[in-house]
């Protein structure tokens, strides 16, 4: 799993950066608080939450993070995360194993952003 991994963080300035870090202090600790909520109630993650190396200090830097599975009643998947973490709630075709993608998706609060995506496109 290598999607997020290309990804640049950086200084919002330089034109090569393609994302920044988080704003706050507080947002920081709250994203790193959800992420290992997640990993203690079962996730595993796929892109590590974790300090790029050779940026700027006095930034709250984050690198993508990628939890798959995610547990369904975890923070990062029920509430908005506003920082870069992505939970995945894996599903089977016609509801097996996991469920639905219409059961997974409703144990998610309004609000929420979501997206359902398939393996196999027919």
């Amino acid at each position: 799993m290598g999607g997020a991994g290309p990804i640049r963080v950086g200084v919002p300035l330089d034109p090569a950066t393609e994302m920044g870090p988080i704003a706050h202090a507080c947002q920081f600790a709250k994203v790193r608080s959800m992420v290992a909520q997640a990993i203690a109630e079962g996730g595993h993650i796929l892109c590590a939450a974790t300090a790029p190396v050779r940026l700027p200090e006095g930034g709250f830097w984050l690198t993508p993070t990628i939890i798959a599975p995610a547990p369904a009643q975890a923070e990062v998947v029920q509430e908005e995360v506003f920082g870069p973490v992505l939970a995945v709630l894996p599903f089977a075709e016609g509801g097996r194993r996991s469920g639905s993608p219409t059961a997974c998706a409703s144990v998610l609060l309004p609000g929420c952003g979501r997206g359902t995506f398939r393996a196999r496109i027919a």
